[in-house]
């Protein structure tokens, strides 16, 4: 479940949007490109769990890089772009 949500929290962030809104917006746009999301969720926890392994001094290099993994998936589909599922032209949340 944390992994359908975990980019509300970067929409509440970074555009101030209500939690419903954000969990809507999340639920329609990992349907829409689900193995882009699997990948990056995958992929970032993989790296973040090396680090783990590597007798926990190693989270503090690679804890930031799996984040900026799925950040970057975030930031290629937030709203306000092209692919916009929530908003309309204006690139606004309703």
């Amino acid at each position: 479940m944390g992994f359908v949500v975990f980019p509300g929290a970067f929409l509440i962030i970074d555009k101030g949007a209500n939690i419903t809104d954000a969990y809507k917006w999340c639920f329609e746009t990992i349907q829409a490109d689900f193995a882009n999301w699997l990948l990056a969720y995958l992929v970032g926890n993989v790296i973040f769990f090396a680090g783990a392994v590597a007798l926990f001094i190693g989270i503090i290099f690679t804890a930031p890089l799996g984040q900026l993994i799925f950040t970057q998936q975030y930031e290629r589909v937030k709203p306000g772009t092209p692919t916009d599922s929530l908003s309309g032209d204006s690139g606004h949340i309703r």
